[in-house]
């Protein structure tokens, strides 16, 4: 009776153990698909020898195209929206990426599809969580007041991000900024002319005085020319 009792205990072990190995093989799949991501603004920039945190400011996560990783390499499907600046996403040198997130700009401020929004805190800073694994267009939607003299240009950035052969999924950026110097253009004022007063250039008003007082002379003249004759 024991070995049969002991074979059955090592058959219903077996089992078991393949259920869990089975059971295993379908989980992996769904837990490296269900991978969030984070991405971290760290915004500030250098202006007259001190750090000026850029807190207030609202930002804004476009997905332009979705996102497999298949053995450590990403693999890129743009969204359908977003087909007209399609390429090969993993060979765009960084000038490219740049030119491509100003090309894709309008379209996704026009369509205001975000993934999400949010402001930097008092830091200059905004963490962007449980992202959705893809290529995200990260736009500077509405500068605080204070801080509308320094600009930004939008960007793009993978969720994950490969550094050095391995896949980051809690991504930190720092956006560039410039500061626009250039004055506002001081207000003409406009200088609407009083008919009242005689204008530069407009010799009107003394004609009237000068024929009067050529008038004048002739007949002076005549006079002064009949009294000599009379007095002859």
């Amino acid at each position: 009776m024991k070995p049969k009792r002991y074979r059955y205990r090592v058959g219903f072990a077996s089992v078991f153990l393949l259920i869990l190995c089975v059971s295993t093989m379908f989980c992996l799949p769904t837990a490296a698909a269900a991978l969030q991501g984070s991405l971290e603004l760290r915004c500030s920039i250098e202006h007259e020898n001190h750090t000026v945190l850029l807190a207030g400011d609202e930002y804004a996560l476009c997905m332009v195209a979705t996102l497999e990783e298949s053995q450590g390499e990403l693999q890129y499907q743009t969204l359908p929206a977003y087909s007209f600046a399609d390429c090969d996403w993993t060979q765009c040198s960084a000038s490219q990426l740049r030119e491509k997130a100003l090309q894709l700009a309008p379209n996704a401020q026009k369509r205001k599809d975000f993934a999400a929004t949010q402001q930097t805190d008092a830091n200059g800073t905004v963490i962007f969580r449980d992202l959705t694994p893809g290529l995200y267009l990260v736009i500077r939607t509405k500068p605080a007041s204070e801080n509308t003299a320094y600009t930004s240009d939008p960007f793009l950035v993978s969720i994950p991000t490969v550094v050095n052969g391995t896949s980051a999924y809690q991504v930190v950026a720092e956006p560039k900024f410039s500061w626009d110097s250039k004055p506002s253009k001081p207000a003409v004022p406009s200088l609407k002319p009083d008919s009242s007063l005689p204008q530069t250039g407009q010799l009107n008003w003394p004609i009237p005085v000068l024929i009067a007082m050529g008038l004048s002379l002739i007949l002076l003249g005549g006079w002064l020319q009949r009294k000599s004759d009379h007095e002859k």
